[in-house]
């Protein structure tokens, strides 16, 4: 603390108390409190270590993930979630011929492991690796539901970046 400054440094390890603590794969970094050749009036710095074991932690007990069904695409889009669309059955030969000409699909994602997250001072983007499980459910004529494809993602790279600008927080996935 100086007469112009006030600063507090924590540390900070997620874990559900039903598992006990895991650590993450990275190293505790070395973190600033404030960096002097920034006039910000208010900094923050949260390190990789952090955002691994709270995505670990939260993925342990916890799901991310999100159901797209079939009817959010419009009528008038290129790519359709049904049987019937060319690139899925380019993609899953035979659905077609299996569940039937235009049964739509709904897409299920879930998000397995996130972690990884890695840092660029330089241009403020950050990067990780996801697992992801996708499912594709197809919603047959006598109104029951099946899961007709289900495939694993493992380690997919993704880019990040989060401005900040006057308290309003923007986000951008790549």
């Amino acid at each position: 603390m100086t007469p112009t400054y006030f600063g507090l440094d924590a540390k900070a390890l997620f874990f559900d108390k039903r598992t006990g603590e895991i650590e993450p794969t990275v190293q505790i970094p070395d973190m600033p409190t404030k960096l002097a050749d920034h006039p910000d009036k208010f900094q923050a710095f949260i390190s990789t270590y952090v955002l691994d074991s709270f995505f670990a932690s939260y993925l342990s007990v916890g799901h991310l993930g999100k159901t797209i069904p079939s009817t959010v695409v419009p009528a008038s889009s290129k790519v359709q979630l049904n049987t019937s669309d060319t690139a899925i059955n380019l993609v899953f030969p035979g659905i077609k011929k299996f569940y039937g000409e235009g049964i739509p699909l709904d897409v299920q994602l879930n998000v397995k492991s996130l972690g990884s997250f890695e840092i660029t001072a330089s241009n403020s983007e950050m990067a990780g690796l996801a697992d992801l499980e996708v499912e594709l459910w197809a919603n047959k004529l006598d109104g029951t539901r099946e899961m007709a494809i289900s495939l694993d993602l493992d380690q997919l790279a993704f880019g990040f970046s989060v401005l900040i600008t006057d308290m309003l927080v923007a986000a951008q996935i790549a």
